[in-house]
């Protein structure tokens, strides 16, 4: 084996490597796995492109590489998909299968589901050594998910960072979209990789991270180095080992299945693939397709399903998250005293969902208290709350960050706030006005460029038309194809929507409603809305 730049202790604990697109980043990561595999250690990947595969041949594609099973994908050994990927984490928890669990066919929403019930398995059962590598993790893990799966499949992911080490998790997380991460797996990285980042955000938590660990010096050659390094180079960071390093990345020995063809090259796919021994796979999903279903009351099963339809549709994720919990505590209860706790977890949760009554505020003395706004901010109230009074930006301000909540998100991002309180993102006016109502402890910063509310204030009731009349005409006309669920390439959006492919007015709507949240890029050059608002839409347009 070549000599490798970084000491394998420095993989003991969790490791995250940043780096945009072509900068060498699965490079590195493969060749950790591939010292994994040699060591005989337990090694799961998820990888939600499909790039993965490669592992199983030789660096040229003409002789065996590792014998890892591949669940999903074109390349896929077996299928994974909702329905399979509970007891699959069940038997991978238990066993020494090398696997990769790819997702790349499968729609968010499908994607969403299965990963999220295969990490929930795999955290209940896993009490061994496991090396997991967590690819594209900014799309598993978002710092602000949109959608009930979304939500769900952060929390277990965010779950698994802070309290999976106990239970055996060792976890390498890779990401090229790093200012749309989940920041705890940064902040909770012993070592930190940081390949070429050139956009500024991208580069702040690297060197947040830098900073707080290594030497002056060292941050000094990050702050001159990330955004000119070469393919392969990467600045290495080990709070641990208190190891700093600039180093170069070997290439991998097995089949480099993620490369993208040059211009004038074709693509080849290796000659000869090594194969994994599946048959205790398939005897663990047979098994499992044989076990009877638990029978419920008809009553039961129509008003639970009924009601967790309604708490989906209003986009309540946190709280069918906790019901969601309940129902699978009770699957290791027992069948009978389970079911019941599943009930009064469900119930419980679901009396959670409905939306409060908002607070009674005493009148002021210029008139009523103030209403939940229908469409827009309203003018400001002198008196919002006893003590408290509220100028007109200021109230601008938190009637924006309250549309937002009743649409699901309690941390909105400044953009979000700006675009509904009609303030320029950026401009001096937004930054006055939540910088005096933080002042006050009416606005908090959760995390960095998003905003919550640290006060009880009306929220509206979620309404697709109430979203939609706060867009402009040319976002309005890009999102309406989107609305289906359907995932379009940018060609199909021009053609459906009568601008130029390419052109600047189609790129100016997308990029504002992709800001806003409300759309997504799954895939280089394809446009798909985001699942809750096309959860809001088909139930306000049902018939």
């Amino acid at each position: 084996m070549d000599s490798f730049p970084i000491p394998e202790a420095a993989f003991d604990e969790d490791a995250i490597i940043l780096a945009k697109k072509g900068a060498g980043k699965t490079v590195l990561a493969k060749d950790l796995v591939e010292r994994s595999l040699d060591a005989g250690e337990r090694t799961l990947i998820i990888d939600p492109k499909g790039d993965w595969w490669g592992l199983k041949s030789s660096a040229d594609g003409k002789s065996d590489g590792y014998p890892v099973a591949v669940f999903g994908g074109q390349h896929g050994d077996m299928e994974f998909t909702p329905s399979n990927a509970e007891p699959l984490a069940r038997m991978l928890a238990n066993d020494n299968l090398p696997s990769i669990i790819d997702t790349s066919s499968l729609t968010l929403k499908e994607r969403g589901a299965a990963l999220t019930s295969f990490y929930r398995a795999l955290y209940r059962h896993n009490r061994q050594s496991l090396f997991l590598v967590q690819d594209e993790v900014h799309q598993l893990a978002p710092q602000t998910p949109s959608g009930t799966e979304a939500y769900e499949l952060k929390e277990i992911i965010s779950t698994i960072v802070t309290l999976g080490r106990q239970r055996g998790f060792r976890l390498l997380s890779i990401c090229q979209r790093v200012q749309l991460v989940d920041k705890t797996l940064v902040t909770q990285a012993d070592t930190l990789i940081a390949m070429r980042l050139v956009h500024k955000r991208d580069k702040a938590p690297a060197l947040d991270w830098f900073s707080g660990n290594a030497p002056d010096e060292f941050v000094a050659l990050a702050k001159e180095k990330m955004g000119r390094l070469d393919v392969g180079q990467a600045l290495v960071g080990c709070a641990n080992l208190e190891l700093f390093d600039l180093v170069r990345v070997p290439m991998n020995r097995t089949f480099d299945s993620s490369a993208t063809p040059k211009r004038g090259e074709v693509q080849i796919e290796p000659s000869t693939l090594a194969t994994a021994d599946l048959s205790a796979v398939r005897e663990a999903l047979q098994a499992n397709d044989a076990e009877p279903e638990v029978a419920l009351s008809p009553d039961f099963s129509k008003d639970i399903a009924r009601q967790i339809s309604d708490a989906r549709k209003e986009g309540y994720a946190k709280g069918f998250a906790e019901a969601e919990r309940g129902k699978d505590k009770a699957h290791t209860d027992g069948i009978a005293l389970g079911w019941r706790q599943a009930r009064d977890a469900m119930h419980g949760a679901l009396d959670r969902l409905k939306p409060e009554k908002a607070p009674a505020l005493p009148p002021s003395k210029k008139g009523p208290a103030p209403a939940v706004t229908e469409n827009r901010p309203r003018a400001a109230s002198k008196n919002a709350l006893p003590g408290i009074t509220f100028t007109g930006p200021q109230r601008r301000v938190v009637d924006a960050i309250s549309f937002w909540r009743g649409f699901g998100f309690d941390t909105p991002s400044r953009a979000q706030v700006a675009f509904v309180a009609r303030y320029t993102y950026g401009g001096s006016s937004l930054k006055a006005a939540l910088s005096s109502l933080r002042k006050i402890d009416v606005v908090n910063y959760p995390q960095p460029d998003h905003v919550s509310l640290g006060l009880d204030w009306p929220v509206p009731q979620a309404s697709f038309d109430r979203l939609t009349s706060e867009l402009s005409g040319p976002q309005s006309k890009a999102l309406k194809p989107l609305l289906s669920g359907d995932t379009l390439s940018r060609a199909e959006l021009a053609e459906a929507t009568g601008y130029e492919n390419g052109g600047s007015s189609l790129k100016a709507a997308l990029s504002s409603l992709r800001t806003l949240g409300l759309i997504d890029y799954p895939s280089p050059g394809c446009v798909t809305a985001e699942p809750w608002l096309v959860a809001l839409h088909q139930a306000e347009t049902a018939p």
